[in-house]
């Protein structure tokens, strides 16, 4: 999955911390929100709203 989501970013738009930051993220189907929100470092409202 990390592959895939990695070989979708294009060119130019890619750094070395954006990949650690995707190596972070667990191999998992679903996600709980606060999880999301916890990877994303953002409050669970914010993606409610969103």
């Amino acid at each position: 999955m990390t592959e895939e989501l990695i070989s979708s970013i294009q060119p130019g738009h890619f750094d070395s911390t954006l990949a650690a930051e995707i190596q972070n993220i667990p191999s998992k189907i679903s996600f709980k929100i606060g999880e999301v929100a916890e990877i994303l470092n953002v409050k669970t409202h914010v993606l409610r709203y969103w």
